[in-house]
């Protein structure tokens, strides 16, 4: 049984949470302020009124950014980057042994587009968001060259 294991170790590390906390808002607000300079890219927010763990980074390609979510996460993940897809695929997407009634889902299929989580976490530091961030800045400035090459390495 696995459980008791994983419980004993939660249970060891809520000392810690405050801490962990702290160094996720620290990531979170080096984000915000570097994003800042990054068109066609929004941090979203956590909502200021709620107790947040502030564990993920989420961003939203808007129309702005020269890129579709798959060819930002194939560039990115590339480069060793730890980045992934956000609410994808989602659930009325899945395929399911039992009969399912899915109404309009407009706003999910949005999501399910555009939005994706950036590297976060205790192995991630400042200096690698700098780099993460330096690195959207390279592919927006020279998205035209990046997306030649990648249709050159795709076929």
């Amino acid at each position: 049984n696995l459980i008791a294991p994983h419980a004993a170790m939660t249970l060891a590390c809520l000392d810690d949470v405050d801490r962990q906390i702290e160094n996720n808002k620290k990531r979170f607000y080096t984000y915000r302020e570097l994003l800042k300079d990054v068109k066609g890219i929004e941090l979203v927010e956590y909502a200021t009124h709620e107790r947040r763990s502030f564990k993920n980074i989420l961003v939203k390609l808007t129309a702005e950014w020269p890129y579709t979510r798959e060819e930002t996460l194939l560039i990115l993940q590339k480069e060793n980057m730890v980045v992934r897809p956000y609410y994808y695929p989602p659930l009325h997407l899945k395929e399911t042994v039992y009969p399912v009634i899915v109404g309009d889902m407009t706003n999910t299929s949005l999501l399910m587009t555009n939005h994706m989580l950036l590297p976060c976490g205790e192995f991630v530091s400042e200096n690698d968001i700098k780099t993460i961030v330096e690195y959207f800045k390279f592919l927006e400035t020279n998205h035209v060259t990046v997306k030649n090459s990648l249709k050159t390495n795709l076929n």
